[in-house]
């Protein structure tokens, strides 16, 4: 049985002393036989299965059978995750920023995920997470204002630098939270600060180098490594 959430282990427990029988047969090589039976049978229909705990081939009478199929994401689904920037797991389910922490949040701000978007789940889980999520938007309207990541990417537009913005547009495509743009009128790449979370994906992608993020240019990366290898010296020299 694959219970899962709060007082499912115990709904299980409380549908097996009610008179309810699990059986076990092979999903994927041996799949019960429904036929109709016959006119003399206090039954509409027969399912004939091989019983994995008991190796016998059992028939059980019922009047209706239903089938419950697996939970599938919507054919678009990457579509809308590249539209609002957030990521999608390998099942083409939405990412929640964190699963304990912030099961609601994604790590694009302002967007939230609640319900079977995220994974399978029931009506009261999915309702919680409503109410959550809501919660958080109504706290963010309340404050009136929003904070923005203070370590953002900007290109690189100087003309006499080696490291200029060539307009191959590859940034635009390697960003996962579509917070870069074109200007055909300059011929580079804007970067909109707002949407932009410093992941430093599209620095990475450009050809030329010319999208840095602030804070975290070349420059300042080897200045804090010469000085972590200076503290290491250091520390070194005063042990001997």
């Amino acid at each position: 049985m694959r219970t899962f959430g709060k007082g499912c282990e115990e709904f299980y427990t409380l549908s097996s002393r009610k008179n309810i029988k699990f059986l076990m047969f092979d999903q994927e090589n041996e799949l019960p036989i429904i036929t109709k039976a016959a006119a003399d049978d206090n039954c509409d229909l027969l399912i004939e299965m091989n019983e994995k705990l008991s190796g016998k081939t059992i028939e059980i009478p019922a009047d209706m059978v239903i089938l419950m199929v697996g939970t599938e994401a919507h054919e678009n689904v990457k579509d809308i995750a590249h539209t609002v920037g957030i990521s999608i797991d390998g099942n083409a389910f939405f990412i929640e920023k964190h699963p304990k922490l912030d099961p609601v949040a994604t790590t694009t701000n302002g967007v939230y995920i609640v319900g079977t978007c995220q994974a399978p789940k029931d009506i009261p889980d999915s309702v919680a997470q409503a109410k959550a999520a809501a919660a958080r938007i109504l706290a963010t309207i309340a404050k009136g204002s929003v904070t923005v990541e203070v370590t953002t990417a900007f290109v690189n537009e100087e003309i006499f630098n080696e490291e200029i913005c060539c307009g191959c547009q590859t940034c635009i495509k390697v960003c996962p939270y579509t917070a870069i743009s074109f200007d055909a009128e300059k011929k580079v790449s804007v970067v909109n600060e707002i949407l932009c979370k410093g992941c430093g994906t599209c620095g990475s992608g450009c050809p030329t180098g010319a999208i840095k993020c602030r804070h975290f240019t070349d420059t300042q990366i080897i200045s804090e490594i010469e000085g972590l290898m200076s503290m290491s010296l250091l520390m070194d020299a005063q042990e001997s």
